[in-house]
């Protein structure tokens, strides 16, 4: 359940809708809704590769954190 964690502090930090972290990683609204409730499990390559360059961090880092529950998008 790490990424819907991960997902929904790193919107709220931000103050993003979750529309506005859609349009960001290039996915539905209702894919947001499902990561938030943990119907998504992992991101897709494609959306891990969005948000490591939204957060400007490597991609390795924003897996792990997802994985492992760190919280590094500060």
């Amino acid at each position: 359940m790490y990424f819907a964690e991960y997902m929904k502090k790193l919107r709220k930090d931000k103050l993003l809708t979750q529309s506005e972290m859609a349009d960001i990683l290039g996915i539905s609204s209702q894919a947001i809704k499902m990561i938030e409730n943990g119907s998504i499990k992992f991101p897709s390559k494609a959306v891990l590769d969005k948000l490591s360059d939204y957060l400007d961090k490597f991609l390795v880092a924003v897996a792990s954190a997802i994985i492992f529950g760190e919280d590094d998008h500060k």
